[in-house]
Formats: C-alpha cells, sequence, structure tokens
C-alpha cells in the first residue's frame, strides 16, 4: 500500500485528524505535479471530503488544500463523474473556500475543449447550481461561477444551453437579487454577445440584454454610469458595435457625454462616455472622430480639467487613438485643436501627480510609435512635428526622465525612445544628444528586472533599426548588437589576479 493510501485510510480511525492530515498534505505537495496522477490513481478521496464535515477550522482548511492538490492531478471531465454530488454539495458548503475549490472543478470543466459543454448539459442540476453561485455572497466565488458561464458561451451550443429555459430562467431568478447581481448576469451576457453575430442573437432573444439597455436611461447615475462601462465591452466588436448603433445606444451615449460635461451632478459619467467612444474610435478612427465630433472636443477639453482622473481619461484616449497610422492621421485632421493637445500633453508628462506623468509619457509613446512597414515621409514628419512639440528640448527631458530612480517614469519614458528608435529623425537627435551613448551601453543605471527589460527593449530596437549603422556608424551599431546577444540581465565578471608578494 502507498504512503498516500495508508494516510488516507488512516484519517477513518485516527484520534489525531489534523496530525495526519497535516503529514497528508506535505507528502503530496512532495511530489511533482507531473507525477501527481499516477501516486493517486486508485486511491479513495472519501475520506477527505468527509472532512468538510468538521467544525474544526484547521481540519477543514487541511482538507481543503489536500483536496485541491489531489482534484487538480485528475482531468475535469473525470472529477465530475467520480465525485459529482461531492462537488454539487461542496458548492452549498458555508465556508467559501470550500465552495471556490468546488466551483472552481466546474471552471476546469468549461475550459477542457469538447467536453465541458456535453457534460454540463447532461446534468442541468450541477449548471443551474453554477448560475446560482453568480449571486453568491462571496465575491469571490461568484467570479469563478461569472468566468466558467463565459466560457460556456463561447461556444453555440453552449449559448442555446444557457440562454433557453430552463437555464435563461434560472439567470433571470438570479438577476433578480439585487442590482450587484444583476450587473454580474449582465457581465456574462455582454462576453457572450461579443463572441459572434449569432451569440447577439441569443442574447438578444434572451432579453437581458434590453434591460441593460434601459439601464442607460433610468435615473439613477451610478446605474447609468454602470451601464455604459458594461456596454463598453459590447462596444468593442464590429458586431456588437453596429447592434448599439441600431439600438440608437451610441447616440445616446453621446448625449450623455455633452450633458456630463455641463452638469456637475452628472460629471462622473465623462469618464465612462470618453472611454466608450475612444474604444470605439480607436477601431475606426475616422468614422467616429468625423461622426461624433462633441467627443473629441470634450477629451482635448478634459487634458486642462482640475480633476486628475479626468485628466487620466483625456489622455489615455488620446494615445490609444493615436496608436495606429490611421489614428495618428484622424488626430492630425483636428489641426490647431491636435497641436494644443499634445503641447498640453508634453506639460503634464512634467507635472505631478506621478500617476498622470506615467500615464502621459505612455501615451506619448503611443502616438509616436510606427511600425517599419508603415512608416512613410507623412507619418515620419508627423511625429517629428509633434515630438517638437512636446517640449523646447524634448529629447533633453526625456532623457533625463530616464535617468530618473522612479520605475513609474523612468520605464514610460524609456517606451518612448522604443518607440522612436526606428525613425532616423530621431536617430539623428539620439546620436547627438551629450552622454547618451554611454548612458545606453552603461548596465549600472538600473538596478531591476522591470528597468533593465525597458532598457534592452531600446537597445534592441536600435540595434534592429535599418539605419542605425548609417546615423550611428559601424563600431557603435557592433557595439549595440553585442548587448542584445548578452541579454538584458548580464554582469561582466571582474576578473581578479592575485600576486604573490617576493
Amino acid at each position: 500500500m502507498s504512503v498516500i493510501a495508508s494516510l488516507l485510510q488512516k484519517l477513518s480511525t485516527t484520534n489525531d485528524l489534523g496530525g495526519v492530515l497535516q503529514e497528508l498534505k506535505v507528502t503530496l505537495y512532495s511530489i511533482p505535479p507531473s507525477q501527481l496522477q499516477d501516486a493517486i490513481r486508485n486511491v479513495s478521496f472519501e475520506p477527505v471530503f468527509a472532512c468538510f464535515n468538521s467544525t474544526r477550522r484547521q481540519e477543514l482548511e487541511l482538507g481543503r488544500d489536500i483536496l485541491s492538490r489531489m482534484l487538480g492531478g485528475i482531468d475535469p471531465d473525470v472529477v465530475l463523474a467520480q465525485f459529482r454530488d461531492e462537488i454539487y454539495m461542496g458548492m452549498g458548503h458555508p465556508d467559501e473556500s470550500i465552495r471556490e475549490l468546488c466551483i472552481k472543478q466546474v471552471l476546469r470543466l468549461t475550459e477542457s475543449p469538447g467536453c465541458g459543454v456535453q457534460m454540463l448539459a447532461s446534468d442541468p442540476d450541477m449548471l443551474s447550481n453554477a448560475i446560482v453561485k453568480v449571486g453568491d455572497d462571496s465575491l469571490g466565488v461568484a467570479k469563478i461561477a461569472i468566468s466558467a458561464l463565459c466560457n460556456l458561451g463561447k461556444t453555440t451550443q453552449g449559448q442555446e444551453l444557457m440562454l433557453m429555459p430552463p437555464m435563461l430562467n434560472d439567470l433571470k431568478k438570479v438577476a433578480a437579487k439585487s442590482d450587484i447581481i444583476r450587473y454580474r448576469v449582465f457581465e456574462i451576457i455582454t462576453k457572450i454577445a461579443s463572441e459572434s453575430d449569432t451569440a447577439l442573437q441569443y442574447v438578444t432573444n434572451s432579453g437581458l440584454i434590453q434591460d441593460l439597455l434601459k439601464d442607460l436611461n433610468c435615473d439613477d447615475v451610478l446605474i447609468q454610469l454602470n451601464a455604459a462601462e458594461m456596454l463598453t465591452n459590447l462596444a468593442m466588436c464590429q458586431h456588437g458595435l453596429m447592434y448599439l448603433s441600431q439600438q440608437g445606444i451610441v447616440g445616446r451615449m453621446e448625449s450623455m457625454m455633452v450633458e456630463a460635461e455641463s452638469d456637475p451632478l452628472q460629471d462622473f459619467l465623462l469618464p465612462a462616455t470618453i472611454k466608450f467612444f475612444g474604444h470605439l474610435a480607436r477601431m475606426e478612427p475616422n468614422e467616429i472622430i468625423e461622426k461624433h465630433t462633441a467627443f473629441l472636443k470634450t477629451t482635448f477639453n478634459l487634458l486642462s480639467s482640475q480633476d486628475p482622473a479626468m485628466v487620466g481619461v483625456a489622455v489615455d484616449t488620446i494615445g490609444a487613438i493615436g496608436e495606429s497610422a490611421a489614428g495618428k492621421r484622424a488626430l492630425d485632421k483636428q489641426g490647431q485643436r491636435m497641436i494644443d493637445g499634445v503641447c498640453r500633453i508634453g506639460t503634464l508628462m512634467q507635472q505631478p501627480p506621478t500617476e498622470i506623468r506615467s500615464r502621459t509619457l505612455t501615451a506619448i509613446a503611443q502616438l509616436l510609435q510606427i511600425k517599419l512597414e508603415e512608416q512613410n515621409e507623412d507619418l515620419v514628419s508627423l511625429t517629428e512635428k509633434w515630438f517638437n512639440l512636446l517640449h523646447s528640448k524634448p529629447l533633453d527631458t526625456i532623457h533625463s526622465m530616464c535617468k530618473q530612480p522612479f520605475r513609474e517614469i523612468h520605464c514610460p519614458a524609456m517606451s518612448i525612445l522604443q518607440a522612436i528608435s526606428n525613425q532616423k529623425w530621431a536617430q539623428i537627435l539620439m546620436n547627438s544628444q551629450p552622454g547618451f551613448h554611454e548612458y545606453l551601453l552603461d548596465r549600472s543605471t538600473e538596478t531591476d528586472k522591470e528597468e533593465k527589460e525597458a532598457k534592452f527593449d531600446v537597445i534592441k530596437a536600435l540595434a534592429e533599426a535599418p539605419t542605425s549603422g548609417e546615423i550611428f556608424g559601424r563600431p557603435f551599431l557592433l557595439r549595440l548588437k553585442e548587448f542584445v546577444r548578452e541579454g538584458a540581465f548580464y554582469v561582466k565578471v571582474q576578473s581578479e589576479v592575485a600576486f604573490e608578494a617576493s
């Protein structure tokens, strides 16, 4: 008999349950995961499941940890086939960590291609129980249930299973418990609806999404805010955006944004509506910016807001739109508004608070980066113009930030250098910047992993840029390539020679 089998058998007879459980846990966790399945083959799990009935906290926690290890060594379909009743009962256990362990087994099943939907389709009580867990008092349990149901909704069979009676009725019952739980259900259906046109049709037929759309017009501003944020997820796919446009939601969001800008009682709706249009503009910059002119006007106005939260949203949005070549061109069409915006962004990157400076530097990197295959004379001239609008001596300023010992500034400043490293105008500036060569190759200027990786990314981008040899010269280019070969974390070993005194 194996040690594990012996200890499991001992659980039923011992007077020192906690001691045996501790010994069993140590034994199980000493076995490599790759060997665990063989180690627990043909042993009984029943004595460990029996620990769920214990009133002693230590025994309950040890039993949970042991079962977590043992169940993790078995394929999820086997777990649900062999221990179906124990898992089902455990999902209703008073202890939330036990409920988490058991609902995780359902999540594991939905992560398995093929078998998950079929098993749950043949076990409606288990699926219904998983739906009930969406309304669990423990957010941790609810999140696992939400993930499981979202996974299930990735397939047409899963969509049909969940969004038609009787499971649809269960979803509606759970949603009726409270506004908080209702929005957990909305999270599930918007994620499912984003999968495909077919999935959106199932969600529409369920009637649940209509309830979400109605919330945009309610009198409760907090519910409006939640609805706007939830619908942003659906708007990030083409078929979802088309559906929301047909339902008049895009126009309603624009009205909310305009109203919020002038109404102090609704101004905290601004970030949600700006994010909504920001995501749309990232996908379709020209169409969204031309059709919804109030969006970009409001966004640029927020750059001068006294509220750091509003400034952060505006900076993030402009950066996200300008990340693509099409977005850069759309922003450039704004003319003086964009010029003033870039100047304001250049001011923000130097002023506290640190979080806004960090987000601003990240946005600048997005605005200035151009993929090599997308580079043309117009785009490269545009990024050079924007760079020079940031400051009277922009490279001096960014180089100085790269030397700061604060990671929140150091790393995003380095990301700007990486973004412009493949553009000839930027390389010319770097090559003439005093001390820049030495700084780049000095490994002692960065102290932690993230900082070292940030500098390495800059050097790698320069080493691979086609014009680097022409601008920096072959000797420096070879040193850059050597740095890349050595890797981000290379440490030069100092050789020491001891001389014996004569």
